[in-house]
């Protein structure tokens, strides 16, 4: 049943991948498992051979190129994952057409909708949640708005936690930052525009060439510990799947309100 399947698929199993992979290697990964799954049944056929298994698999790996574009940008809406799988499952029981030549057909057509999903919104995320964020500096401007949300009253604000850190963008840009000084002048008058805005007076802090070398190298040092971090983690999952245990691990830095 289609509800059944997308709980397990789209529910439980691609949000897990997407955790420490990019969208194109969960899909992969899902969409070979999702068609070995299917070959109980597939076998049962009186038309199955090789061949159209071999297809069959090719064109669920297409298919959930579809799926996951259609479950990132939704923020993880099931229900129209549901659908699309009730959908398609509808669809194949009414063809009256030979079943290979239909997945011989369908996956054509689908790698060309899948490849031009790839093209469009990219292979780490599938999704243009990103798209307003340019890189470098532009992505830092957005960690930091998004910090200065209100969080309520909280003593303490979560700053960085494992769920950014294990990001694919997260790890490219981490690297893009060490490779050259990413802060501008721009990014250094707005900081200290927001350190008046907080404390309701003007701040004394000078904005100099001097200042921004200083804040990229500050910067620079941060991202090595981040970076170590990454690596820890990813060796610390390791260890655990090689133990059979969950591979999750969880955490959050946090620093004082004032």
């Amino acid at each position: 049943m289609a509800w059944t399947e997308e709980i397990g698929w789209r529910g439980f199993a691609l949000p897990r991948l997407q955790a420490d992979r990019s969208a194109l290697s969960s899909i992969i990964i899902l969409g070979v498992i999702w068609g070995i799954c299917h070959l109980p049944d597939r076998m049962s056929s009186e038309d199955f051979s090789c061949s159209y298994f071999v297809l069959f698999v090719i064109w669920t790996i297409a298919v959930s190129i579809l799926f996951t574009w259609l479950y990132n940008n939704t923020k993880g809406n099931l229900s129209i994952a549901i659908m699309l799988h009730a959908a398609i499952n509808t669809t194949l029981s009414c063809m009256s057409v030979d079943r290979i030549d239909f997945y011989a057909l369908t996956v054509a057509l689908m790698w060309v909708v899948a490849i031009v999903i790839v093209r469009t919104f990219g292979p780490v995320k599938l999704s243009r949640e990103t798209s307003n964020c340019s890189g470098g500096v532009e992505w830092l401007r957005l960690q930091r708005r998004n910090l200065l949300k209100d969080r309520g009253r909280e003593e303490l604000i979560p700053v960085w936690n494992s769920d950014i850190l294990v990001q694919p963008q997260t790890r490219e840009e981490l690297k893009r930052i060490l490779n050259k000084n990413i802060l501008d002048m721009s990014f250094e008058e707005e900081v200290v525009r927001d350190m008046g805005e907080k404390h309701r007076r003007k701040v004394n802090y000078p904005v100099s060439e001097q200042t921004l070398n200083g804040d990229n190298e500050n910067l620079k040092d941060l991202v090595k510990i981040l970076i170590r971090l990454a690596q820890s983690i990813d060796k610390a999952k390791a260890n655990l799947k090689k133990k059979g245990d969950i591979p999750i691990i969880d955490f959050e830095f946090y620093i004082s309100r004032e």
